[in-house]
C-alpha cells in the first residue's frame, strides 16, 4: 500500500499549492501541511520552499541536506570507507559528513554517547545496549614477503606456523582477539607461538613483513594493494577461520535523516 504521505507529496508537487492538494484529495489543508512536515522530519530536508502566497519545489541539488557523523574502526576507515563516502557524497553532495576514529570499543561509546551518529566497526562480540548491522564480510589472512624462503606452499598448519615469528595486532584489537578465540576453539594457546612484535596499526604489520621472514595476520582488504603488487603473498592456516563481519553500529534499529540515507546506501552497495 502507498504511504498516504508520498500521495499528498505528488499532488502538491503536481499542484504546487496545499490547498489544490487539499481539494484534490479531499483532505483538510492542516492535513496536508502535517503530512508533508513527517516527511521532511523524516529525511531531514525541506521539500518545498514557502513564499508569502505560493510554494516551490526545493531543487533537486538542495534536497538532500543535512549532517552525518560517523565513527570508524582504522581498518575501515582506511580501506572501505573512503570509496563509500565519494559515492555517497555523488548521491547527496549536500549532507556535510564528520569522521571520528578509534578501536571498535571506542567507536562503540562514542555512538552509545550520541557523540556520532553511527558507527563502522569490525565487532565480533556484540554489545547489548546497541544495534548492529552488518554490511560486509571479513577475513584475516596470513601473509610473507614475496620472496619470503619461509614457505613454498599456499597452506601452513598450526604445527608450522609456531615455528615462525608472528607480526601482529596488538592485544586487545579486535583482529587480535579473532585470532586468540580461534586458536583457544583448536586448544590452543597464543602464548605456545612465537609473537615476535605486535603493532596498533596495519601498515606497521606490512611494513615489518614486508622486511623480514615473518609471517603476519591482517584483514585481507588492508593487503589487496600490496597483493597486486607482489610485493606480498597470502598463506592459509590450515583449520582457522578467521571470519568476522563488518557492521555499522546504532543506539536504535530505526533509522532517520541522514543516517537512513547511508543505512540504505550500504544496503545498496553491499
Amino acid at each position: 500500500m502507498i504511504d498516504i504521505r508520498l500521495k499528498v507529496f505528488v499532488s502538491v508537487a503536481n499542484n504546487l499549492s496545499f490547498t489544490k492538494a487539499s481539494k484534490e484529495l479531499f483532505k483538510c489543508q492542516p492535513a496536508i501541511s502535517r503530512h508533508i512536515h513527517e516527511l521532511e522530519e523524516e529525511f531531514d530536508t525541506k521539500l518545498f520552499i514557502r513564499k508569502a502566497n505560493s510554494i516551490e519545489m526545493n531543487a533537486l541539488n538542495e534536497k538532500f541536506e543535512g549532517n552525518l557523523s560517523i565513527g570508524a574502526t582504522p581498518t575501515i576507515l582506511q580501506f572501505v570507507l573512503p570509496q563509500l563516502l565519494v559515492e555517497f557524497k555523488k548521491l547527496y553532495p549536500n549532507i556535510k559528513i564528520t569522521v571520528s576514529t578509534g578501536n571498535t570499543a571506542f567507536v562503540e561509546n562514542l555512538v552509545s554517547t550520541t557523540k556520532v551518529d553511527l558507527g563502522l566497526v569490525e565487532a565480533c562480540n556484540f554489545r547489548t545496549d546497541l544495534h548492529y548491522t552488518p554490511f560486509k564480510e571479513d577475513e584475516l589472512v596470513a601473509f610473507v614477503r614475496y620472496h619470503s624462503p619461509i614457505t613454498k606452499q599456499k597452506v601452513i598448519s598450526l604445527s608450522e606456523l609456531k615455528t615462525v615469528p608472528l607480526i601482529l595486532k596488538d592485544e586487545g584489537t579486535v583482529t587480535r582477539t579473532l585470532i586468540e578465540d580461534q586458536l583457544k576453539d583448536k586448544g590452543e594457546n597464543i602464548e605456545d607461538y612465537n609473537i615476535e612484535m605486535s603493532f596498533s596499526d596495519a601498515q606497521s604489520v606490512k611494513g615489518f613483513v614486508e622486511n623480514s621472514d615473518t609471517i603476519g595476520i591482517l584483514s585481507q582488504i588492508s593487503i589487496e594493494a600490496e597483493l597486486k603488487r607482489r610485493e606480498i603473498k597470502k598463506l592459509k592456516i590450515d583449520g582457522l577461520k578467521l571470519k568476522r563481519p563488518f557492521s555499522l553500529v546504532q543506539v536504535d534499529k530505526d533509522s532517520l535523516g541522514t543516517v537512513k540515507k547511508f543505512k540504505k546506501f550500504l544496503k545498496d552497495i553491499y
